[in-house]
């Protein structure tokens, strides 16, 4: 049964969002996520490219941990309709049990992506990796929601500090934004010859949050998550 929706401050609607995920790898590799909302636009889905010169490499990227289709280029669907919801509502479960895009019923509309990287190259490298913002569009930052799940297992979520002192039910702690551009930073070290890392990327727009208003309406957002190759000094 699903959790009943959280109370929210107020309801925001964001019609014929899109969403748009890229990889590109040129001594590294960037992840680019951006959700465009407004009312009456329709476009785009979700690309997933990789530089050839650096996929040669051995780093590698796919939507299912077999790597049975490696591919510098992946596709992932649009998303519809985006409404805030909050935490309880994501379907947990099912994001991260599917591959490449999930999509919930229109009810419980966010952006949830899966992806694997693998280090199919003969020695170990160090990889560091940031997500950060790109574009915003009437203050979207200030209610959305970045959740990061590595593995299945570390979950991390992250959000811009609120105006004014809110408290959150049902909800883990969230990290803040380390700047106004800037959502995360950390790296993956020691990644070895033919391990295998799994990401789910979940980003909605939180109901709770005091910050989502109907000022909102029409926004955009756009997120970029950029890995780095650490090159030996």
């Amino acid at each position: 049964m699903r959790p009943a929706k959280a109370l929210t401050v107020k309801k925001v609607f964001f019609r014929k969002g899109v969403v748009t995920f890229g990889v590109l790898i040129t001594g590294l590799f960037s992840v680019i996520l951006a959700i465009l909302a407004w009312f009456g636009a329709s476009t785009g889905n979700f690309i997933v490219m990789l530089d050839k010169t650096e996929y040669r490499r051995g780093i590698m990227l796919c939507e299912d941990g077999s790597f049975s289709k490696p591919s510098p280029r992946l596709y992932a669907s649009s998303v519809g309709e985006i409404d805030n919801i909050s935490y309880n509502d994501i379907d947990f479960r099912h994001v991260k049990e599917s591959a490449g895009t999930f999509k919930d019923d229109p009810d419980f509309s966010y952006l949830a992506y899966t992806y694997y990287i693998k280090n199919a190259g003969e020695v170990p490298v160090n990889i560091s990796y940031r997500i950060y913002i790109t574009e915003n569009y009437r203050n979207a930052d200030e209610a959305i929601r970045v959740l990061l799940i590595e593995n299945d297992e570390a979950e991390r979520l992250f959000q811009k500090p609120d105006k004014v002192e809110w408290v959150y039910n049902g909800m883990p702690e969230a990290v803040y934004f380390i700047d106004n551009k800037t959502v995360c930073e950390d790296k993956i070290t020691n990644f070895q010859p033919g391990e295998i890392r799994k990401f789910c990327v979940i980003i909605w727009l939180e109901g709770q949050d005091p910050d989502c208003t109907d000022e909102m309406l029409g926004g955009m957002i756009k997120l970029r998550m950029k890995f780095d190759i650490d090159e030996e000094e």
